[in-house]
C-alpha cells in the first residue's frame, strides 16, 4: 500500500543506454544459468574445489574481475584472493576448477563471450574449455548445493552458462524492529534472523530481476516506535485517545499526540528521514497498525506501507516469514513505481492508460496476490516489472 502522506519525491532515474556487452572490471556475482546456484570459493587455501551454492550476500560468492592486456580476464575471489583456475593449467576435458595464488598463468585467464542478455560463455586460456558443472551432476543433481566445477567442451548445454551482476551499493536499506515486533517473536535472534532472511530474499531479487544490488547492515537495529508507547498488548488495538484521517498534505498543525499510538501517521513521522537519496529505512513493526479514511477506522488495515516522500516503507505482516518477506519486496516496489491495482477496475484502467495488456492480476500487486504460488515466487507482471526498471537507478 502506497501512502501519500506530502508531496511526492520524484525517484525516477535515468538507465545508460550501453551497446557493448563486455563485462567491464569490478566485483560480480556469477549465477549458472541451468542451476541457479552461485559460484563460490568455500575455502581460503590454494588448490580449494570452486563450488556452487544458494545465494547468501556473501564475500565468498564474490568475483572481482580484471581485464588484461592479453584481452583475457582474471577473477580473484573477493573473500580469499584466490584466482579461478583450471587445476594444474589442464587442457584435459573435466578437468577441476580451483583457487590459486596466480594470476599470470594460462589457467587463471578467461575468455568472457557475451551470448544474449546477460547470458556469457567462459573459456579457459590454458584450454579453450568452457566453465561447467561437475560432467557427473548434470543429469542428477545438478541443482545441488556442493556441486564442483569443471572445464569441457559440451554445446547445447546451458551448465556452461553463466549470468553476471554487479555488486555496485546501487541503494541502501536501513532495517530495524520495534519492540513490539520482539514481544511478538520473543527474542533477539529469532527476530534479526526473520527480518535478515527477508532482506536476503529482497537482495537477492532485485539483484537477479533489476540487477540492481541493495545493500544492508545484517545486524538489524531494535528501535522504539510510537506504538510501542502503548501499554496494551501488541496484538490489541489501542483505545488511548481517539483517530485522525492519515492522508494529510499539510502537517504543520498535525498534533500527532491525540491520536491512537498506533495510528499509522504517528508512527511514519516519529520515523527518521534518511538524507542521502540512495538510503531508505525499512521498519518491521510487531503492533497492528491502524488509519482513519475519511469517517472509517480500520484496524491492522494492510500488511505494508510505504510512504516515497519519507523514503519509508513499514512491514506490519505477521502470517509466516514468507509472506513477510513477498510483503516487503512488494512494499520496496512502491519506492520505484509500482503500483497496486488490486482493487476491481484497477487493472483494465492501468492498461488502458498506458495503451498496452501489459498488467495482469496474477501478480504480488494486483487482485490474486494472496494466491500462494504468487507469494512464494513473488510474481509480477510485466506492467509493474516495467514500473519499477523504469525508475530503478541502475
Amino acid at each position: 500500500m502506497v501512502l501519500s502522506l506530502v508531496c511526492r519525491v520524484d525517484m525516477k532515474y535515468a538507465i545508460a543506454d550501453d551497446d557493448e556487452n563486455e563485462i567491464a572490471n569490478g566485483t560480480y556475482y556469477i549465477l549458472n544459468q541451468y542451476s541457479r546456484k552461485y559460484v563460490f570459493c568455500p575455502q581460503p587455501s590454494v588448490g580449494s574445489l570452486v563450488k556452487q551454492w544458494t545465494y547468501g550476500n556473501i564475500y565468498s560468492q564474490q568475483w572481482v574481475l580484471n581485464k588484461t592486456s592479453d584481452g583475457y580476464y582474471t577473477m580473484y575471489n573477493n573473500a580469499t584472493n584466490l584466482y579461478l583456475s583450471v587445476e594444474n593449467n589442464s587442457n584435459q576435458q573435466g578437468a577441476n576448477i580451483v583457487v590459486s595464488d596466480s594470476a599470470t598463468s594460462d589457467g587463471s585467464k578467461w575468455n568472457i563471450e557475451w551470448l544474449y542478455d546477460n547470458v556469457y560463455e567462459l573459456s579457459a586460456k590454458c584450454s579453450g574449455l568452457k566453465l561447467c558443472l561437475d560432467p557427473t551432476a548434470y543429469d542428477t543433481h545438478y541443482n545441488s548445493d556442493g556441486v564442483t566445477l569443471s572445464q569441457g567442451n559440451f554445446s547445447a548445454r546451458y551448465d556452461n552458462r553463466w549470468y553476471f551482476y554487479k555488486v555496485s551499493n546501487d541503494y541502501h536499506i536501513s532495517p530495524s524492529f520495534d519492540t513490539g515486533y520482539l514481544d511478538r517473536y520473543l527474542t533477539l535472534n529469532v527476530s534479526r534472523s526473520r527480518i535478515n532472511d527477508a532482506m536476503l530474499r529482497l537482495n537477492q531479487f532485485y539483484l537477479e530481476r533489476f540487477g540492481t544490488y541493495i545493500s544492508y547492515p545484517y545486524t538489524a537495529q531494535n528501535i522504539s516506535s510510537y506504538a510501542d508507547n502503548c501499554s496494551l498488548n501488541y496484538d490489541s488495538d489501542c483505545t488511548h485517545g481517539t483517530c485522525t484521517n492519515s492522508y494529510y498534505t499539510n502537517t504543520e498543525t498535525l498534533v500527532l499526540n491525540n491520536y491512537h499510538h498506533t495510528n499509522i501517521t504517528n508512527v511514519l513521522y516519529r520515523m527518521p528521514t534518511p538524507t542521502n537519496i540512495i538510503q531508505f529505512n525499512v521498519v518491521f513493526t510487531g503492533r497492528e497498525l491502524c488509519y482513519m479514511n475519511g469517517n472509517t477506522h480500520y484496524s491492522y488495515f494492510a500488511y505494508g506501507v510505504t510512504a516515497p516522500d519519507l523514503r519509508t516503507v513499514i512491514i506490519d505482516d505477521f502470517v509466516s516469514a514468507v509472506h513477510e518477506s513477498t510483503t516487503l519486496i512488494h512494499e520496496v516496489g512502491h519506492m520505484f513505481g509500482a503500483p497496486d491495482h488490486y482493487y476491481r477496475g484497477e487493472t483494465k484502467a492501468l492498461n488502458d492508460k498506458v495503451g498496452q495488456n501489459i498488467f495482469h492480476d496474477d501478480c504480488i500487486y494486483g487482485a490474486n496476490k494472496e494466491r500462494s504460488d504468487i507469494r512464494e515466487n513473488a510474481t509480477m507482471c510485466r506492467g509493474c516489472y516495467e514500473s519499477i526498471y523504469a525508475n530503478i537507478k541502475k
